[in-house]
């Protein structure tokens, strides 16, 4: 599967967007303005997310990441103002080691919480997915 370039750019009826396996990477202005995506779960695989991929889904309010992810570029997520949280399918050092560039301060001022197929032991912020396959928080 690939996506190309500014595929669902100013697309204005996606809501709710559960990307296929396969692909490894989201493009370039490829969800720009997509004015009404409230949530993208993006597939384990994904190692980059290009520049403006996101930028002004301004009704963007949970992101899933995987823990493939190597690379967030300039203005991934610019002007998501309404991104709340960040659901990352690794731990928490795996998140701290994904290249995150400037202007994607939307996407690091989230709550950010960790996965956790078990409930955890310790306090923290970790999440699972329940049995209609939405994440939720432990």
């Amino acid at each position: 599967s690939v996506l190309n370039v500014s595929s669902f750019e100013e697309c204005r009826t996606l809501e709710i967007l559960k990307l296929n396996p396969g692909i490894t990477s989201i493009p370039y202005r490829c969800f720009f303005e997509c004015e009404k995506l409230i949530t993208s779960d993006i597939p384990e695989g994904v190692t980059l997310i290009e520049e403006n991929a996101y930028a002004s889904c301004k009704a963007l309010q949970t992101v899933v990441l995987p823990s493939t992810l190597k690379t967030v570029e300039d203005s991934a997520f610019l002007d998501c103002s309404t991104l709340v949280a960040v659901f990352f399918r690794g731990t928490e050092e795996q998140f701290n080691e994904v290249e995150i560039m400037k202007n994607n301060d939307k996407l690091l001022n989230a709550n950010i919480y960790f996965y956790s197929e078990t409930k955890p032991e310790t306090e923290g912020n970790f999440w699972h997915y329940d049995k209609s396959n939405t994440p939720i928080l432990w």
